[in-house]
C-alpha cells in the first residue's frame, strides 16, 4: 500500500482536527487485521490505532455501521461527518442517515489539500479546554463501560465508581464551556433555550443570578465540566431559569445529587 505526500498531509490535517476535539472514527469494508496491521507497521502512516475513538472494520454496510457507532459513542447519527471516496456509499448513506453530512473526497489527490482547507464542516471557532481533553475522555469513559460489565447490577456499578459531584460558582474562565453547554445540550436540558454569552456573562457580574457549573469525578477521572445551573433570586425564593448536563453523565445519578 502507498502512502503519498497528498494523502500524508490529508492525515496530518486529521490528526489536528482530533487535537481540537473532533472524534476520529474509521469504517472500512475490510478485514479487520490487514486494517491495523497498516495502522501498526506502515511507515508512512501520521495517524495511530489510538487517535481512533471508535470503528467498525467489517462487511456490513456504512449506515448501519454509523448507527451502531452513534450508540457506542452516546453521540446522535446528526454529529457525524461521513468522509468516503465511494459516491456509492456517499449515495448510501444520504439515503439511509440523511442527519449525516456526506463529504466525497476528490478523485485527484491533488486536490486533498485545497478540500481539507475549504470545507466549512471542519471548521473551528473556538477550542476550549474541553475540546481538546474530548479523545481522552471517551477512552475513559471504554474503561467504564468494560467494569460495567463485571457487575451484576447497575445500581452495584454506580457504587463502584465513587462518583463525586461539585458545585461551584460560574466563573469568567467558566463562559465558554458554559456557551458551548446551553447550545450543544439537547438530552437533559429544562427548558432547551439556548442562553446567549451576554445571558450568561450577566450572572456574574449580578448578585441577583445565579450561576453554577457543575464538575463530576470518578475513580477512573474526570467528566470534566458537565453542567449548568442558572436561575435569579428574589428575596428568599430561587428561581430556576436553565438546568442542564452533559450526556456524558446522565444515568449516573448525578441531577439527583445537584438537586438535593
Amino acid at each position: 500500500m502507498v502512502i503519498n505526500e497528498h494523502f500524508k498531509t490529508w492525515q496530518q490535517f486529521l490528526l489536528k482536527k482530533y487535537n481540537e476535539g473532533f472524534l476520529l472514527v474509521l469504517y472500512s469494508k475490510n478485514n479487520e487485521a490487514d486494517v491495523w496491521e497498516v495502522f501498526d507497521k506502515h511507515p508512512e502512516m501520521v495517524l495511530a490505532k489510538e487517535h481512533i475513538a471508535a470503528h467498525r472494520i467489517n462487511w456490513n454496510n456504512k449506515p448501519d455501521n454509523v448507527q451502531a457507532l452513534a450508540r457506542e459513542l452516546n453521540v446522535g447519527v446528526d454529529s457525524f461527518i461521513f468522509i468516503d471516496d465511494s459516491a456509492f456509499e456517499i449515495e448510501q448513506m444520504q439515503g439511509a442517515q440523511p442527519g449525516v453530512c456526506c463529504l466525497q473526497l476528490p478523485t485527484d489527490d491533488n486536490d486533498l489539500n485545497d478540500f481539507a482547507k475549504h470545507t466549512w464542516e471542519f471548521d473551528v471557532y473556538k477550542t476550549t479546554g474541553e475540546d481538546a481533553l474530548r479523545n481522552s475522555l471517551y477512552r475513559t469513559e471504554k474503561a467504564r463501560k468494560t467494569e460495567e460489565e463485571k457487575h451484576t447490577s447497575y445500581n452495584e456499578f454506580l457504587q463502584s465508581l465513587q462518583i463525586k459531584v461539585t458545585c461551584r460558582n460560574l466563573q469568567e474562565s467558566d463562559i465558554d464551556r458554559a456557551l458551548q453547554l446551553s447550545i450543544r445540550t439537547n438530552q437533559f436540558n429544562m427548558n432547551g433555550v439556548p442562553k446567549s454569552r451576554e445571558e450568561i456573562v450577566r450572572t456574574i457580574c449580578n448578585s441577583q443570578y445565579l450561576g453554577w457549573v457543575i464538575e463530576v469525578t470518578d475513580r477512573f477521572g474526570d467528566y470534566g465540566t458537565v453542567g449548568l445551573v442558572l436561575g435569579n433570586l428574589n428575596g428568599p425564593t430561587l428561581y430556576l431559569d436553565s438546568f442542564l448536563l452533559s450526556c456524558r453523565v446522565l444515568g449516573r445519578g448525578v441531577e439527583k445529587t445537584v438537586w438535593d
